[in-house]
């Protein structure tokens, strides 16, 4: 190993050090509800209806979290660092998309179902909105990510100070919050073609959480924690309220007032819990919440070609459920040793568009 490799490795790992492992443990967990979610487990133990009745509550956190570590650069508008992000945000759909787009068509040439081939105009939708059934669509957070973003970003160009930003924050949130409970986000997209209805009107319905982040980037990150342990449990309480007493909203997923108070309670407490983690169990946490990016894009690939390779091996068949716990796990271990196969490829290509990827 030369002295620039090691000098490379010893940032990496000081990299893990500094990270907060709270926020990696979370990010794991959501990873894996997501993972879970999209595979819907059946078998009606208690773990997996806790995913179903609450695998939801995944894509509020990583919206609140995104926002969260953008809030410096939204706050000074800082250009070319916002404009940096959306190139990130947009690169895994372009590479993803293709690499689905090419994966699953040779796989139904060589398991005999032409029929089943995705065309190129699906493809180019696909690139353009990323919703597309049979391709990268879980993506979707990505391209929402890019639209609340650029929505922020100009509101934001309008304020005249600090108090303005907040004020303007706060505004989103109220007019995003009418949108859906008037109906209204569901009536202009409900009927939207299946590849822009999800983007748009969960882009509608994310706008709050990524407001929520930058607000508590901005005013409370850095508080007193008996502030943040009020905030916590004011969060938890109008969670329980809204829950219990709020109509569930028709849309697009991610709708409910409880989303909204019960992802920022778990962020909050995330961000307030005492630093417990060292040495070895630290770096691995933070590595592998590192890696979520690249296991989120990767899943519905991964699972999918074990489910059709599946069908044609009646052994594998016979002993690999699907819908089930074991097979989620399976799938988000396998995407995992995948994304550091990449990674380890990348430390030697030196590629920033296969980084961004990941």
């Amino acid at each position: 190993m030369s002295n620039t490799e090691r000098n490379c490795d010893n940032q990496t790992a000081s990299l893990y050090q500094k990270q907060n492992p709270w926020v990696s443990l979370l990010r794991i967990i959501m990873c894996f509800i997501v993972v879970c979610d999209h595979f819907e487990p059946t078998s009606n133990t208690i773990a997996e209806n806790f995913v179903i009745q609450y695998g939801n509550i995944a894509v509020p956190c990583f919206m609140f979290l995104s926002f969260y570590f953008m809030g410096d650069d939204i706050k000074k508008n800082r250009t070319d660092k916002i404009k940096n992000r959306i190139l990130r945000l947009y690169i895994p759909i372009f590479v993803w998309n293709i690499i689905y787009f090419g994966c699953k068509n040779i796989i139904f040439v060589v398991l005999g179902n032409p029929t089943e081939i995705i065309g190129i105009n699906s493809l180019i939708e696909g690139l353009l909105f990323t919703h597309v059934l049979g391709l990268a669509n879980q993506l979707w957070f990505l391209f929402s990510q890019i639209i609340i973003l650029i929505v922020i970003v100009i509101f934001l160009s309008y304020a005249k100070n600090d108090k303005y930003q907040n004020v303007m924050l706060i505004f989103l949130i109220a007019i995003a919050l009418f949108i859906e409970y008037s109906g209204v986000n569901n009536n202009l997209f409900g009927s939207a073609a299946y590849s822009v209805r999800y983007p748009l009107g969960r882009s509608i319905e994310c706008l709050p959480y990524a407001a929520a982040g930058l607000l508590y980037s901005w005013h409370l990150k850095d508080k007193n924690i008996l502030i943040k342990i009020c905030l916590l449990v004011a969060s938890t309480l109008l969670a329980v309220i809204s829950r219990v007493y709020v109509p569930t909203q028709e849309g697009f997923g991610y709708s409910d007032l409880f989303l909204l108070f019960s992802s920022t309670a778990i962020c909050i407490l995330t961000f307030s819990l005492p630093d417990l983690f060292k040495g070895g169990l630290r770096i691995a946490l933070n590595y592998i919440g590192s890696c979520t990016m690249g296991i989120y894009c990767t899943h519905n690939l991964v699972g999918w070609m074990i489910q059709s390779v599946r069908s044609h091996i009646p052994l594998l068949e016979k002993t690999l459920p699907i819908d089930t716990l074991l097979f989620d796990t399976i799938v988000f271990a396998l995407c995992l040793l995948f994304t550091t196969l990449i990674r380890c490829i990348n430390h030697k290509l030196k590629w920033k568009w296969l980084k961004y990827t990941m």
